[in-house]
């Protein structure tokens, strides 16, 4: 019964024409398109909507582009599937309308796929993801979703430069996915049933999920009915650079720890600009200002708040059986009550002369001129600012940038940049690398990859700035070789040295890779295949013996490349 009644709601919310859908339409594994009176024209891998459709479609071809050409896919109601793809690789969805269905994309176990420049409106959800990764999400205009986005079990995933607006839940929900990146979105006036929702929600469903590492980053989130971004039970994700502003929460961190605040525009939210009840994490260079509650931390340790703006709140900052946590070089301004603290205890200097926040009602003096007030600000009996400034504190102390050490790849391979080894004393909000090739490339964030597909040394300069706007660069050397059977099996034979394998294991493993080499020096490929098998079929007999499960796969894949790389 109450399935139905929901089917219904849903009806009557999105107000969708009800159409039945005679059969489902499938691209197959050929390219063939069945049945072949299907409204779309194929001309070599793009597939164009000639009219409106109204049957599902099943993508079951890799490398391919679905142009909807302006036309809508119209589901009959609140089921089925608008576009389904299973197991797929290289598809483009672009230039459609996807109405009325109950998923109107689904993606499950893909990966390198891209949705773009759709109209997606009236699903539930409008995309969705499962166990899917590497896949792209731009430029879409998702609206009126009962979820806007919903990601399960995804990692590497990127959700950029999409309109995600009045979606009646969350207009963007992770469960259990990791490393994913959101951003440039405008995500605006979601849980418009007014349940609880957020514009994007990032959660794990038990202790054993992973659900963390996801960069959220530049997005404008506004007006939301309950939280503009909510983290439960997530780590390590980072939240820097956007304009968050008139939801009910600005930032709510439930469980999880080792999360990244920074560098956000927190403003004019109902009741908290950021609600911590979660220990362990960063609350820096931020600005919150116009909220209920600037910050509000509860039943939380070892979070660190530094650099931040906090002004014309009701409560500054208000902790509720809080102890254990730092709270220093923040500019407290003319909040209603600076700070609320029940039961909590904390540390709110960094000594001297590093100094501890500015307070516009300290009434102190500085009567030796540094800057630091001569007498505490005191907040009640158990806590105190030893070392108030005077006036506002500002940070004049640029990051340090260290683009990592120099590295050795070979072309066609994805390879990964780290900026990890760069540092501040409030935080670092921005990573910008930039370098030629072929043409100058831009890539953004702490770790990202690139495939260099032309050898020849390449120099990439890494930009780091925080939140005042404080820069610092560093460059790194970037070998690309050749990728030659000969290259790839001299990196086999580096690797298992590396490796400080047995002696007897290590040399046997490594005389099969030497004779392949001198067999492809004197121009027997066909040997130097067979001893590549040779070598495969040593690693198995080792396979959780004296190889490592993964030691072993990774051998037996760079093996078989160099195999296919052999045979051209």
């Amino acid at each position: 019964m109450l399935t139905l009644l929901l089917a219904s709601m849903l009806t009557l919310a999105f107000n969708v024409q009800q159409v039945k859908a005679e059969e489902t339409i499938y691209i197959r594994p050929d390219g063939t398109v069945y049945p072949s009176t299907a409204p779309i024209n194929r001309v070599g891998n793009v597939y164009t909507f000639t009219s409106d459709i109204y049957e599902p479609i099943v993508v079951e071809a890799d490398n391919i582009v679905i142009d909807g050409n302006g036309y809508t896919l119209q589901g009959p109601g609140p089921t089925g599937y608008g576009f389904y793809l299973s197991g797929r690789s290289g598809v483009t969805i672009k230039n459609v309308t996807v109405k009325g269905w109950n998923f109107g994309i689904e993606l499950a176990s893909s990966s390198g796929n891209s949705i773009y420049g759709n109209n997606i409106t009236n699903n539930w959800p409008g995309i969705e993801f499962t166990s899917s990764s590497s896949n792209s999400i731009s430029g879409n205009n998702i609206t009126n979703n009962g979820y806007g986005i919903w990601l399960w079990s995804s990692s590497s995933n990127s959700i950029a430069g999409n309109n995600i607006t009045a979606n009646y839940y969350d207009g963007i929900r992770l469960f259990d996915s990791s490393g994913n990146s959101i951003s440039g979105n405008n995500i605006t006036k979601n849980n418009v049933w007014g349940y609880v929702g957020s514009s994007i929600l990032v959660t794990a469903t038990s202790s054993d999920s992973i659900a963390g590492n996801n960069s959220i980053a530049g997005n404008n989130i506004t007006a939301n009915d309950d939280t503009g971004i909510s983290l439960g039970g997530s780590s390590g994700n980072s939240i820097f650079g956007n304009n968050i502003t008139n939801n009910e929460f600005g930032i709510q961190l439930s469980g999880g720890s080792g999360n990244s605040i920074a560098g956000n525009n927190i403003t004019a939210n109902d009741v908290y600009g950021i609600w911590l009840a979660s220990s362990g994490n960063s609350v820096a260079g931020n600005n919150i200002t116009n909220n209920w509650s600037g910050i509000g931390i509860y039943w939380s340790s070892s979070d660190s708040i530094a650099g931040n703006n906090i002004a014309n709140n009701y409560y500054g900052i208000w902790l509720y059986w809080s102890s254990s946590n730092t709270i220093y070089h923040n500019n407290f301004i003319d909040n209603a009550e600076q700070v609320y603290s029940y039961t909590s205890t904390n540390a709110w200097d960094d000594g001297y002369p590093s100094g501890g926040n500015y307070w516009s009602d300290y009434t102190g003096v500085d009567a030796n001129g540094d800057g630091i007030g001569d007498t505490p600000y005191i907040i009640d009996a158990d806590n105190s600012d030893q070392y108030p400034f005077v006036n506002p504190w500002s940070d004049t102390t640029p990051p340090v940038a260290d683009a990592g050490p120099d590295q050795t790849v070979y072309e066609d391979t994805l390879m990964t940049l780290d900026g990890s080894g760069s540092s501040d004393n409030v935080v670092i909000v921005s990573y910008v690398w930039t370098f030629v090739d072929v043409a100058p490339q831009t890539l953004t964030g702490m770790t990202p990859a690139y495939t260099f597909t032309t050898p020849g040394i390449y120099t990439v300069t890494l930009d780091v700035s925080d939140p005042t706007g404080n820069h610092a660069t560093d460059t790194v050397t970037i070998t690309v070789l050749p990728l030659t059977p000969e290259n790839l099996i001299q990196g086999l034979i580096e690797t298992i040295d590396a490796w400080n394998l047995p002696y007897g294991t290590e040399n046997s493993l490594t005389s099969k890779l030497d004779d392949a080499l001198h067999l492809l020096a004197i121009g027997n490929e066909n040997g130097a295949i067979h001893k590549l098998m040779d070598f495969m079929s040593q690693i198995e007999a080792l396979r959780d013996k004296k190889l490592y499960s993964d030691q072993a796969d990774y051998l037996v894949s760079e093996a078989q490349r160099i195999i296919d790389l052999i045979n051209g």
